[in-house]
């Protein structure tokens, strides 16, 4: 709940070292399937602060962990498909636009059709394939996301819009932050 409270302050490193504190906690728990889902969601939780927080390679590292501690899990499928939708953020980051449609196809095998994440899911896929300069995909997701995104109730299309515009923001002040960097190397004659 803490760290629930540090990331709505939007104080993501915190949370996440918080979250980092209770995992190694749960470590010396008996394993059994509530600690498998509290280190599940655990892991879950560090990887989202870590993407929110840019720093990449503690995200990946989180929520690869997540997926391997969701297997065998009640929960499984929804954790799994989760995580990948964080990490195909980060994919999409670092410029790997294939890696990130091959993991967002992976996580809607993994969804069904009327959960939310779908919304994001096909977002995600469109502005991927966008990337890719695939626009015969990129009309397919962004039609499928604009039909998944008018069936939510209000209140989740709220949710899925803020979740969609925090994360794009991220890329996008990512990119801008790689481009200045390449313009002011360009213009030392670097």
């Amino acid at each position: 709940e803490y760290s629930k409270a540090l990331t709505e302050e939007k104080k993501y490193d915190s949370a996440s070292i918080y979250i980092t504190k209770s995992l190694d906690a749960l470590s010396h728990m008996k394993t059994s399937d509530k600690v498998k889902f509290q280190c599940t969601v655990t892991y879950l939780g560090a990887g989202v602060n870590y993407v929110f927080a840019k720093q990449w390679e503690k995200a990946e590292a989180m929520l690869e962990k997540a997926i391997i501690s969701a297997k065998g899990t009640e929960w499984e499928q929804y954790h799994i498909s989760s995580a990948q939708i964080y990490l195909s953020v980060i994919y999409t980051n670092r410029k790997e636009y294939q890696k990130a449609i091959d993991t967002l196809i992976s996580a809607e095998k993994l969804t069904e059709p009327k959960d939310p994440k779908r919304v994001e899911l096909y977002h995600y896929l469109a502005q991927n394939y966008l990337a890719e300069n695939n626009l015969k995909e990129y009309k397919k997701y962004n039609e499928l996301y604009q039909t998944a995104r008018s069936s939510l109730s209000a209140e989740n299309q709220k949710a899925v819009n803020k979740s969609v515009q925090i994360l794009d923001s991220i890329i996008k002040e990512e990119a801008d932050k790689r481009k200045r960097t390449y313009n002011f190397l360009m213009a030392l004659g670097i």
